[in-house]
């Protein structure tokens, strides 16, 4: 209407009020759940589409409701039903994907509850063939063909169904956790602060670790005493107990905790669990980002779980190389020097004709700010390999990781000056890539497994 208050769809309810809504706080309406409803219906049938325009907030009675819209992109739009439904692993084409990155943003502001989404899982689950029945045959005609209809009647509690149930609530259950850096500030006034534990925050609560050497903290204050920590560590871990059992958002929990002497909490991060316990991720995040690294311990800091994954690729492959000189084989050069009087070394390099230069960036651990510094860095090397050697010598590959929308923008400044760009999820993707490197190893053999 002109005035603005009301919007086209299937019927008008109320006042149009709003026409969008971003995740970056609960809603102001009397059903704030219904987002983390929709994330569960948007899951369960294959919606990727889902964006800040596909809302209405709507007036009528005295009362306020946010109301999803426009399921366009689900159903038949991919059939059968895909596992997942977005996201990294998915079948949906990055550009297609809207729904990952919006409730990412929705998970990482409290806007997506875990309790609410198991709440609206289980009533899915207990939805009646009947009821089902009713829903399907009150969907307007010449929306779905007759043969449709009798599909998605047939369908519901079929085994098709059951299995993609199991599948999605797998597929629920495996996202990505929110992890906070434990800090401890001995005195306000140096303003030194070093990292001692880390929290991992889960659907069925948080979960916090201590580094077993406090040898760094001692550095700071050797007149610190431990049991005085452990004292405030465990009322830390109280604390988020209670806070979790009130529903409380991860980012409001660590804002409670984030300034002040003492204990605080760093901004959030984000891990990818790959299937990992709890205790396994807690172990990884300590050695990385807490624990002191020993004398002996000279690791690169580029060699992530996705380099690893590279080098075992091509050692089975049997074409990794161990120094420089192994480029004239034909092999993969680890850490090869692109130019060493300044310190730029490709990951992964091979030559034959042209030099064949990888870097990977793993996305799935640490926070953005981090990779961000991490994505700039790797495209300084690529810049300087062009450079040094020109476009007809040489081929770029940049391979990624557990892309999410709070890392899009290190992803497409990375994309901008790759000559090919993998993502690893992508079988696509990565079947090419790694046919690429066996061509350029051995021309006219068969391609990697």
């Amino acid at each position: 209407m002109p005035d603005g208050r009301d919007a086209i769809g299937s019927r008008l309810e109320g006042d149009v009020l709003e026409r969008e809504f971003i995740p970056t706080s609960r809603a102001s309406a009397d059903n704030p759940e219904v987002v983390s409803g929709t994330f569960v219906l948007d899951l369960f049938i294959g919606n990727g589409d889902r964006h800040k325009g596909q809302w209405l907030l709507t007036e009528a009675g005295g009362g306020k409701l946010l109301r999803p819209i426009d399921f366009s992109r689900a159903w038949f739009f991919r059939w059968p039903l895909p596992t997942p439904s977005f996201g990294p692993g998915s079948n949906l084409q990055s550009s297609h994907d809207k729904s990952h990155g919006y409730y990412v943003m929705a998970k990482r502001h409290g806007v997506v509850l875990t309790q609410e989404a198991i709440d609206t899982w289980e009533c899915l689950r207990m939805l009646s063939k009947n009821a089902w029945r009713g829903i399907i045959y009150s969907v307007p005609e010449g929306w779905m063909s007759p043969q449709e209809v009798v599909d998605l009647v047939n369908w519901w509690w079929s085994p098709q169904w059951h299995t993609h149930l199991m599948d999605q609530d797998s597929a629920m259950n495996s996202d990505t956790f929110f992890f906070s850096l434990v800090r401890y500030q001995p005195d306000l006034h140096r303003q030194e602060v070093v990292n001692v534990g880390v929290v991992l925050f889960t659907p069925n609560g948080s979960h916090v670790s201590f580094a077993s050497n406090q040898g760094k903290l001692l550095a700071l204050d050797p007149n610190f005493r431990l049991n005085r920590l452990f004292d405030q560590a465990h009322n830390l871990n109280e604390a988020l107990k209670g806070l979790h059992e009130a529903r409380v958002p991860i980012e409001e929990q660590i804002r409670m905790f984030s300034v002040g002497g003492g204990l605080s909490l760093s901004p959030a991060g984000m891990i990818d669990a790959q299937g990992q316990a709890c205790e396994a991720l807690l172990d990884e995040l300590l050695r990385d980002l807490v624990s002191a690294p020993t004398k002996k311990r000279l690791r690169d800091p580029r060699v992530s779980r996705l380099h690893s994954e590279l080098r075992q690729v091509f050692r089975q492959a049997k074409i990794l190389g161990s120094s420089p000189g192994d480029i004239e084989k034909h092999l993969v050069v680890p850490n090869f020097p692109i130019d060493a009087d300044v310190g730029l070394f490709a990951e992964f390099a091979l030559r034959n004709g042209r030099l064949h230069i990888t870097e990977t960036v793993d996305f799935r651990l640490s926070t953005p700010s981090s990779k961000r510094q991490e994505a700039q860095a790797k495209t300084l090397l690529l810049v300087q390999a062009l450079e040094r050697m020109g476009s007809n010598d040489l081929k770029r590959y940049v391979v990624v990781t557990g892309a999410s929308a709070q890392v899009q923008a290190s992803m497409n400044l990375l994309e901008r000056h790759a000559d090919d760009f993998i993502v690893r999820e992508s079988a696509q993707d990565w079947h090419r890539y790694v046919e690429a490197m066996h061509r350029a190893a051995y021309p006219g053999e068969s391609a990697l497994q």
